[in-house]
């Protein structure tokens, strides 16, 4: 407690003390807290638009990724096929062992003005995919495929 009544009387004040002088500094303190206000507020709006432009690119991505692999021939039984696999991996309901994407944590770094948004990437298609799907051809034909008499 002494600390603080010595801490009082080293440190000067900016003005003479008066109510001229308290209300001067109420109005500023007032403002500051405006400002801070409508800079949270600016703030949550634009990452809720960010983030809602980012799950709407996201599923326009999705959708060009489906053309394009029905413009490769791909069947229909194919596409669900690859699409349950994804949301399942996406989901974390996978039982197979190996890791085919990477796994998120949950965990968020620490928010800073100072810090620049990441620019949202495309997906492409793996190399992965393209791998199994030329399997599953491969497999499939092997199945059809009617034995020479």
């Amino acid at each position: 407690m002494d600390r603080l009544n010595t801490l009082e009387k080293s440190l000067p004040p900016e003005g003479p003390v008066n109510d001229q002088n308290i209300d001067r500094l109420n109005q500023q303190v007032t403002q500051e807290f405006k400002l801070a206000a409508n800079a949270v507020s600016s703030l949550y709006r634009l990452s809720s638009e960010r983030s809602s432009l980012s799950r709407h690119q996201g599923y326009v991505d999705c959708l060009e990724d489906v053309l394009e692999l029905l413009g490769e021939g791909c069947s229909a039984r194919e596409l669900m096929t690859w699409c349950q696999e994804r949301k399942l991996e996406k989901s974390g309901n996978t039982s197979s062992t190996t890791k085919s994407s990477p796994t998120f944590r949950l965990s968020r770094p620490a928010m800073s003005v100072e810090r620049a948004p990441k620019r949202v990437l495309q997906p492409q298609l793996t190399e992965k995919f393209v791998q199994q799907r030329g399997d599953e051809t491969k497999e499939h034909k092997r199945r059809t495929k009617k034995p020479r008499s």
